[in-house]
């Protein structure tokens, strides 16, 4: 008897109410409502290798985000497209279980290509590119098995545990005798002969009254003998060659009577005060007799007069300072600086008509246009004009920015996506254009002061 297969539950109804653009964008949910909630399958999880793969491709970055129809100049555009979507807001809903099964997805997937292909005129970039993207998204969806969708268990966080300590079974341990060396008990008897106690008895009176003279003296005794090396001192005990020379010093010393304090009753230095050496007078070397001079009856040579003193010398004359090379620098810096203004990432759509000048020709609708007597000009050639030795300054950077402008209108007079890359770019050159004015007066300015202060010091 064949089993009875096991059905697919169902899925909730999904009902998404229509947006309104918020500051020109329109951002669909990506967090599942508490009453629909969503499930992660086999397929869904297969989709996100597939939105990786797409994501990469250079024909997604116009999909990446939701359209900005304020920046991008299309204020039509979600009176047209009602259901905006883009490949950002369906990796959201992927990462957060937005969708119930895949086909859901797959609808999300198809609104991103029908969007575009409704809004946006065969031929144009964005058409095209839209077009290039489906199929890209198409050959690697065929890679996948949509037919068996099964919802995977949720995630189990699998955390590592310390292994328990084992407790000490001895926890008061002996300690390990340390072996000592079979010469060391030899030797102590000879280090406690040489130094005995019952001399410190015979020592004078002590300093701090109250005070046994022996407890006073003590730090100051020390042994007879002492050892050569304080790390190990029992190789310095070991006999050594030569060593009857020194018992017989020893011998002759302890012979001789010495002198003891007679307010600690120890031995007095060899040397009570530093020694002094009297220097031996040097003899003078005798000088002859200088004879007397006679007084005689000549008169004295009279001084000569001093020279009269030197003119002062000239002052010098104030440097001329040129700032022709310092104001062409400053106006090149902001020439560079507006270039990479207008050229920013979030306005290549707006000014993608000026990539490529030298297309113009392949693609033009006019043909009265030369292109050999016309020059080329793009946001590249502009660049390399700034550059070179022959930068004519700023005020030359913007007749080469607006002739730019009108050639583009020149050449495509009935290209409705020309004319709106124009329109937009001059609407966002001409904005900036009195802001960099006033920056170049200032650094003028300021180069001045900073020379003339240069100048006094």
């Amino acid at each position: 008897v064949d089993e009875p297969k096991a059905e697919k539950p169902l899925a909730p109804p999904r009902n998404e109410p229509l947006l309104q653009p918020v500051n020109g964008v329109v951002q669909p949910p990506v967090i599942p409502p508490p009453n629909r909630p969503g499930r992660r399958t086999n397929v869904l999880e297969d989709l996100k290798t597939v939105l990786n793969c797409i994501w990469r491709s250079r024909w997604a970055y116009h999909f990446r985000n939701p359209v900005n129809s304020v920046s991008l100049g299309v204020p039509d555009y979600h009176t047209l497209v009602k259901r905006p979507m883009d490949l950002n807001t369906i990796k959201k809903r992927l990462n957060n279980n937005y969708y119930w099964q895949a086909d859901e997805a797959l609808e999300d997937f198809n609104l991103v290509f029908d969007n575009c292909m409704q809004y946006n005129m065969e031929g144009t970039p964005v058409y095209q590119a839209g077009k290039e993207l489906k199929t890209a998204f198409y050959n690697r969806l065929g890679t996948i098995d949509l037919t068996k969708e099964e919802e995977l268990k949720p995630k189990v966080d699998k955390r590592k545990r310390k292994a328990p300590e084992e407790p000490n079974p001895n926890p008061n341990p002996t300690p390990i005798p340390v072996p000592v060396p079979s010469a060391t008990p030899s030797l102590i008897p000879a280090l406690t002969s040489t130094f005995s106690f019952g001399a410190l008895g015979k020592c004078g009176p002590s300093l701090i009254p109250g005070m046994n003279p022996a407890h006073s003296l003590l730090p100051q005794l020390t042994p007879a003998f002492m050892p050569d090396s304080l790390i190990n001192p029992i190789p310095s005990l070991l006999p050594i060659a030569g060593t009857s020379s020194m018992k017989t010093v020893r011998e002759t010393d302890a012979a001789a009577p010495q002198a003891t304090s007679p307010l600690t009753g120890l031995p007095v230095p060899l040397i009570a005060a530093p020694i002094e050496i009297s220097p031996t007078p040097t003899p003078k070397p005798t000088s002859a007799p200088t004879p007397t001079p006679t007084p005689t009856s000549t008169p004295a040579p009279k001084s000569p007069t001093p020279p009269p003193p030197p003119p002062p010398p000239p002052k010098p004359e104030p440097p001329i300072i040129c700032y022709k090379d310092l104001d062409r620098l400053i106006e090149k810096s902001h020439c560079t600086h507006l270039l990479k203004y207008m050229t920013k990432r979030k306005r290549r759509q707006l000014t993608w008509a000026f990539n490529r000048a030298e297309h113009w020709e392949r693609y033009t609708q006019n043909p009265d246009y030369n292109h050999k007597v016309e020059e080329k000009l793009d946001w590249t050639i502009l660049g390399d004009r700034i550059n070179s030795e022959n930068f004519e300054g700023f005020d030359g950077f913007v007749y080469l920015v607006r002739r730019m402008f009108q050639n583009a209108l020149r050449c495509f007079p009935e290209d409705a996506l020309v004319k709106t890359s124009v329109k937009n770019s001059n609407e966002v050159f001409e904005r900036a254009l009195p802001k960099y004015r006033v920056l170049i007066a200032k650094a003028k300015e300021r180069a001045r002061e900073m020379v003339a202060a240069k100048q006094k010091n």
